[in-house]
Order: C-alpha cells, then structure tokens, then sequence
C-alpha cells in the first residue's frame, strides 16, 4: 500500500501543471472566454474549435480495420482466424465510437488513452423446474443456469485526468508504472471474482486511501458513502489494486504480453514527455488575442 502511495503522489505533483493545461485547453476549445472585460461584447471567436473540427472528421471518416499478417507460412490460417475475432470484437463493443473519443482526447489535449483488457462474461439465466405428481405439475423451485457468454478482448475509454504514470518516462513502453483512480460501489467491488470476501469486508468507503492510511478515516460519523477509491497499480510484471485502503490484489501480470494494459495516441508528439501536443494548444494565445482585438470592434469603442 504504500508503494502504490508514495508513487501515485510523485506522478500527483509532476503532472499538476499538465492537469491546469489540460483544464485551460478545454475551456478554450468551448469558446470559454480566458477573461471577460465588463461592457464589451466579449466575443469569442472559435478559432480553436475550428482546428479540432476540420481534422476531426478526416480522422474517423472511415472505419479503422486492423491488418493481422502472418510471419511465416504456417501462419497463414492462424491470421485469417486472429483477423476474425478482432473484426467480432471491434463490431461487438462498437470500438468505432471508442476510436473516435479517442482521437478526440488527443486532438484537444495532445493525448488519448484506452484501456485494453480481457472480458469474459457469465449470463444467469433462471427458470422455475416443475415435476409431474399424480398427474399434477408441481413447482419445484427456481434453478439458475449460468452460460459462458462473451470471452474476448475489451477496450475502454480512459479519462486523461485518471492517469499517473511514471514522471520519468517519455513513452508507456519505458514507463516503470501506471496507477489509475476511480471509484467503485460496494456493489462494483464484491461482484468481481479476482476479489476476496474477507479482504472486501476490510474496505473503508467515502474516504481517500491516503485518508485511511494517515488514520483520519473514522472522523466523520456521519460517513454513508457506499463508494471507495480504488488504485489499480500496474507494472510490466505486477498488479496491485487497492480499494478503501484494503490491498485487494497482488500479483503478476495476468496478461501474457506482460505489458501495461493501456494504448497512448498523441497528436505531435514531445520527445521530452510523454504527452502530445493537439490542435488547441498552438493557436491558444492567438485565439485569446483575437479576442482581445474583436472587444473594441464590436462594440464600436
């Protein structure tokens, strides 16, 4: 636990300065005004919006297929049926709108990012059983039947603001590791099989892990909050999720790839980090002086 910690608080402070660009960068690309003068026109010209638009479109016209290429001849079949599953689960999760928010996050703030996993799915069906006695049909009782329903991969769109990866890496490639945030409901939490029973009565809710971890998580009595911060701590070669600060796993890396399970798109890239640079932030100090210089001329003063 505080490994997770006092890493997820160095990668907190680094990428402070990025979080209020990346807040700047929106609101710039929503024609929010970076200051408003009292009786002017306030014009916004949408100058930023304009870039993003006009090379948006171009990006995500047509559908994005993956190649699968066989390294030798025996591989042949082999692609044909990869090329296949990948084609089921790019239709089968509507990976076209995934792409497209995708593309998006990079060209307003530089970067986008997915997360791709492994899902398997098991669908519960019930049914009432009944039985013939003395030629009368008796219920028996409900019986539940559980089927193996999708088993592939999943992507999913990830919040740039979510991410703390390794200060010193300038690609997710070099990076040592990657901590994501998000909160998960008590419900979320003991529905998943990867977690114990007994380590999930151990999560504390409606605070912090660093809350819990300095002791003040019992303070407030009035706590109903049913929602814990969860961690989930990767490493090339280890998974640490943290929840409510209980440690509900460690362990290797599930994923045979042993990589960190996320995919960085950038816009132009910065060989000095490892976030891009989009549309928005280029023209942002001339879209505000356009602004500027608009203020007199709509208003006639």
């Amino acid at each position: 636990l505080s490994l997770v910690l006092e890493r997820l608080n160095t990668a907190e402070k680094e990428r402070q300065l990025y979080e209020d660009k990346w807040d700047s960068l929106y609101k710039t690309y929503r024609f929010q005004l970076s200051k408003k003068v009292s009786g002017k026109a306030n014009l916004n010209i949408p100058y930023a919006f304009s870039n993003v638009e006009t090379v948006y479109p171009r990006m995500v016209a047509k559908t994005p297929r993956v190649r699968v290429l066989p390294v030798g001849p025996e591989d042949v079949s082999k692609a044909v049926v990869m090329k296949t599953l990948i084609d089921y689960a790019w239709n089968k999760y509507d990976l076209d709108s995934i792409a497209r928010r995708w593309v998006k996050g990079a060209l307003i703030y530089g970067t986008g990012i997915v997360k791709v996993t492994w899902k398997s799915q098991i669908n519960k069906k019930s049914h009432l059983e009944t039985d013939i006695v003395e030629g009368q049909d008796i219920t028996k009782g409900e019986k539940i039947v559980e089927e193996k329903g999708y088993d592939g991969p999943c992507v999913t769109n990830i919040d740039l603001r979510s991410i703390y990866i390794d200060p010193d890496a300038v690609c997710l490639e070099d990076a040592r590791y990657l901590i994501e945030k998000y909160g998960a409901t008590k419900s979320e939490l003991e529905s998943n099989p990867n977690y114990k029973k007994a380590d999930l009565e151990n999560v504390q809710y409606g605070y912090t892990n660093d809350e819990i971890k300095r002791g003040i998580s019992g303070q407030n009595k009035n706590n109903t909050s049913n929602e814990a911060e969860g961690l989930e701590y990767w490493e090339k070669d280890r998974l640490i999720v943290v929840a409510g600060g209980q440690i509900l796993r460690d362990e290797p890396n599930p994923y045979a790839h042993k990589q960190i399970p996320y995919v960085l798109i950038v816009d132009q890239l910065d060989d000095q980090v490892i976030y891009g640079i989009g549309k928005v932030e280029p023209v942002q100090a001339l879209q505000d002086e356009m602004n500027i210089n608009n203020l007199d001329i709509v208003t006639g003063k």
